[in-house]
């Protein structure tokens, strides 16, 4: 491996931590229950996917976000020898504290829909047990009271900065709604045109030939002719030919990033296998990683170029490139920039939330994911961003008047719990490269969650 690659072998501390569980107050880690800890988030995201009214969906997911966090931290902090795992008691009360918290905010979540909803509700009953079951021996090894007061500050707090965001920030947030109505209602999409399809269809082969092939010049060949094939499709479909500023940065920044790669690396294999012997200095690396993150961010569509019309899978396109490349390709200079690249991804998110863009919140996280640099991570990252796009797709797809199907429904119950799913290593990932902006990733998630969203929603399954 060359100088300053990073060893991108997949840790897995999430599942052999799930295989550990507290038996004392001496922080002593016995083996058992391996299902456990990753059972939880899902089986909360589940009671929320059941309920019918997409605003309770929405906000008893956050709870199962907030799981994730806690589950996802805990991971990291363990480390990969559970058995010898010495955790401060503080650590261990603010842990019982999450999990009981992440219960909690998914029985308030849908509180008006329980009732109704016997069957979920009884799902979101099982969820609080288990809560108890995980947590009560955390909450004995870190003291019950020091538990009680983490649980009432990180309550209070959020809910003090959710009223304080609602008081100081909704005129705002209200005014910049009113300006989305009226854009959409001013831009509706005309008729498609037969070719329109397949160019869609191009641009979505395109998309599987950036996910499979194994070698430099065929991925950005593929992800190029994905960006063309993309805007050609939003130009017939929208009637608009318009060169969005985020499509010709990407087309120029992925021209720069393929001459620099091919150029340095010359008579030397350009095969992703090989990539990692290539002759690459650290100076190299801290060069073209920016240029590849320049190209694959307004693909991501986060702010500034939340707008960007290069094709309804060019989140994918973007994610696959730094996917590919990144612990192959520019490991060392990745790693060197990823103190920069995750309090962009947090301001990213937060204008996400702030435009309601739901795809592009799900692709931060994602993106977050994949930069982390860590195999389960990176994968997982990028199947939250094609999950991303799936979301995308169906909103745009249910404004034209479409309607779920009964097989429709039943999958979108369970695009919930797959993000969720998925969302468990990118949280243990992004954690464990940067705690601070990891956290407040996950914190903007359950905000852009909680609040509720403007127009319709696939997660809204029941109506």
């Amino acid at each position: 491996m060359a100088p300053g690659r990073r060893d991108t072998t997949e840790r897995g501390t999430l599942y052999r931590a799930a295989t550990g569980f507290v038996a004392g107050c001496d922080g002593d880690y016995t083996p058992g229950m391996p299902s456990l800890f990753v059972a939880y988030p899902l089986l909360l995201s589940l009671a929320a996917a059941g309920l019918n009214d997409r605003t309770a969906c929405r906000r008893a997911l956050a709870g199962a976000v907030l799981a994730t966090l806690a589950v996802g931290s805990l991971a990291v902090a363990g480390g990969d020898e559970w058995q010898s795992a010495s955790l401060p008691q503080s650590y261990l009360a603010t842990t019982a504290a999450l999990i009981f918290l992440a219960a909690c905010l998914t029985a308030v979540g849908g509180a008006t829909r329980w009732r109704r909803r016997p069957v979920v509700a009884s799902g979101l009953g099982a969820g609080l047990v288990l809560a108890g079951v995980i947590a009560t021996p955390f909450a004995r090894a870190g003291g019950v009271a020091r538990t009680i007061v983490a649980f009432g500050l990180i309550a209070g707090v959020m809910l003090l900065v959710g009223i304080a965001v609602r008081r100081f920030g909704g005129a705002v947030l209200g005014r910049l709604d009113d300006w989305r109505q009226r854009r959409a209602a001013s831009a509706r999409p005309s008729p498609a045109a037969p070719h329109a399809f397949r160019l869609l269809a191009a641009h979505l082969g395109l998309t599987l030939v950036a996910l499979s092939v194994g070698q430099l010049h065929l991925l950005f060949a593929a992800v190029l002719a994905g960006l063309l094939t993309g805007w050609a499709f939003e130009r017939t479909a929208r009637s608009d030919g318009r060169w969005a500023v985020g499509g010709i940065v990407s087309v120029i920044a992925l021209v720069a990033a393929w001459w620099l790669l091919a150029t340095v690396a010359g008579d030397s294999p350009l095969g992703f296998a090989a990539l990692p012997d290539a002759p690459y200095s650290s100076s190299f690396e801290l060069l073209v990683t920016p240029i590849l993150l320049l190209a694959a961010w307004p693909l991501l569509h986060l702010a500034p170029f939340q707008s960007g019309r290069q094709g309804p899978a060019a989140p994918v396109l973007g994610a696959v490139l730094l996917y590919r490349l990144g612990p192959t390709a520019v490991a060392g200079g990745m790693v060197h920039w990823q103190p920069a690249i995750f309090p962009l991804l947090v301001l990213a998110a937060i204008a996400a939330v702030a435009w309601r863009h739901d795809a592009a919140l799900v692709a931060a996280l994602g993106l977050a994911g994949i930069v982390s640099l860590e195999l389960t991570a990176g994968w997982t990252g990028l199947g939250l961003v094609v999950l991303a796009c799936v979301l995308a797709g169906a909103n745009r797809l249910m404004a034209r008047g479409f309607q779920l199907s009964g097989v429709g429904r039943i999958l979108a119950t369970l695009v919930p719990v797959a993000g969720v799913a998925l969302l468990l290593p990118v949280v243990e990932g992004m954690i464990g490269v940067e705690v601070v902006y990891g956290v407040l990733l996950v914190v903007v998630g359950i905000a852009g969650l909680w609040r509720e969203p403007l127009g319709l929603q696939p997660l809204a399954v029941g109506r």
